[in-house]
């Protein structure tokens, strides 16, 4: 914690406060879907969204919150602002909202389940399920993330070709 000027700057303490209510909704004896919400919404409320951010490092923030969990980090964000300064940035905020619901209807990847190639596909190339495969389809979807256009069957093919080598 920092004092200058008569502010008080806590940095990083997004990562002590999801430690905090690990601890005290444990004790507490919070169900771990209930703790799990919880210390996703501590850890993820101080996001710095900026309009620059590319379309994969939106896919990637929802990817890392969930859209199930969109609506309770927008309110945890808006009541931390509150609290802060009183200066909620709604027009970012719903910015943000409307680039994430493009990328929904886009039809982006949001998981290893929406890959257009699947283990059997990796079977039918020789890779053996096990570790490498799973290496193999993680990345696949980290390239997927980055560029949804490579989400169709023969391209993740090929590009598990190079992989395996």
């Amino acid at each position: 914690m920092k004092i200058r000027d008569g502010e008080v700057t806590f940095y990083s303490h997004e990562k002590i406060s999801e430690n905090l209510a690990h601890e005290i909704l444990s004790r507490l004896k919070c169900s771990n879907e209930e703790i799990a919400l919880t210390c996703l919404l501590v850890r993820n409320h101080m996001f710095h969204y900026q309009r620059e951010w590319t379309d994969s490092a939106v896919r990637r923030f929802l990817l890392k919150v969930g859209k199930e969990n969109l609506d309770l980090l927008f309110a945890v964000r808006r009541a931390d602002r509150l609290a802060i300064d009183g200066n909620v940035d709604e027009e970012k905020i719903s910015d943000l909202r409307e680039r994430i619901e493009k990328e929904i209807q886009r039809g982006s990847a949001m998981s290893l389940k929406d890959l257009k190639i699947n283990g059997r596909d990796l079977i039918d190339l020789g890779i053996k399920p096990g570790p490498k495969m799973g290496q193999i389809l993680e990345e696949l979807f980290e390239r997927v993330t980055e560029d949804p256009t490579l989400n169709e069957k023969e391209s993740l093919r090929e590009l598990a070709k190079s992989l395996i080598k």
